[in-house]
C-alpha cells in the first residue's frame, strides 16, 4: 500500500495485517459458503494449511513459532476450499480433504484417525502439510480442572513419523517432506485425543503445499 505523504510503498503491522486476513477469510467463505460456513476452524485451518512458509523448506515448531504458520495465501486459500473434499475419521483417502467435529470424553479412549492419498504424480517442489486446529477455550470435563486449553497431539504415520504436540495452543502443524512419500500410496494422520479431558471441536485439514512456503485441511504447495 502506498503512503501519499512519504511516497513509498508502506506494508507491515497488524493495522494492516488484521484487516487484510479479515477479508482473505472473507474470500474463503464466499467462495465454498456450503463448505465453510458453521465451523469457523475450518477457515483458520485452510488459511494454515495454505501459508506459505516464511524461511523456506518445512515447518518446523521449534524455529518457525515467530511467523507462526507462515504468510497468507489468498488464491490458494480460495482454490483449496473450493476443491476439498470433506472426510471423516477412518474414511476413504483423498488428497485435499478437511473433516471436522465435536471432541468429547468417548473419544480419549482411542484415537481418530485420517486417511491421506497421495497423487499417482506428486507435483514438483511440494510437500505434504497437515494441520489441526480446536476451539480455544472448550468447555472441560472428566480428570481436569478449571477451563485449560484442549491439549489435542497430531501424529503423521508413513515411513518416517512425525508429531506436533505443543502444550500450550490449539494448533498443531506437520509438514513432511515429498521424499518421504510415494506416489499413489495411503497414509494415516492421527489426533491423539488421549492427553486430559477436555472437549472441544476440531478441524482436520490435510493438503499438499510447496516446498519453501509455510500453509487441514490437505493440500500441495509450491516454493
Amino acid at each position: 500500500m502506498r503512503d501519499p505523504c512519504l511516497n513509498e510503498d508502506q506494508s507491515w503491522g497488524t493495522s494492516l495485517s488484521a484487516p487484510t486476513l479479515n477479508g482473505i477469510a472473507a474470500d474463503v467463505i464466499a467462495s465454498a459458503p456450503s463448505k465453510m460456513t458453521a465451523w469457523p476452524e475450518k477457515v483458520r485451518a485452510v488459511l494454515m494449511a495454505t501459508a506459505e512458509n516464511v524461511d523456506g523448506g518445512e515447518w518446523n515448531s521449534a524455529i518457525d513459532g515467530r511467523d507462526g504458520a507462515g504468510v497468507v495465501n489468498g488464491e490458494t486459500a480460495v482454490a483449496f476450499a473450493q476443491g476439498l473434499v470433506e472426510v471423516s475419521p477412518s474414511s476413504t483417502a483423498v488428497t485435499d480433504g478437511i473433516g471436522t467435529g465435536s471432541i468429547s470424553n468417548a473419544n480419549w479412549a482411542s484415537t481418530l484417525n485420517y486417511n491421506v492419498k497421495i497423487p499417482s504424480s506428486k507435483p514438483s517442489g511440494k510437500h505434504l502439510r497437515v494441520v489441526l486446529t480446536w476451539d480455544s477455550n472448550p468447555v472441560t470435563s472428566g480428570p481436569t480442572t478449571g477451563n485449560y486449553l484442549s491439549d489435542l497431539d497430531l501424529q503423521w504415520f508413513g515411513p518416517v513419523y512425525h508429531s506436533s504436540t505443543s502444550y500450550n495452543g490449539n494448533v498443531e502443524i506437520v509438514d513432511v517432506p515429498s521424499s518421504e512419500v510415494v506416489a499413489g500410496s495411503t497414509y494415516t494422520a492421527n489426533i491423539n485425543a488421549g492427553m486430559n479431558g477436555e472437549r472441544g471441536r476440531r478441524a482436520w485439514p490435510g493438503k499438499d503445499k510447496p516446498a519453501g512456503s509455510p500453509a487441514r485441511a490437505l493440500r500441495k504447495q509450491g516454493p
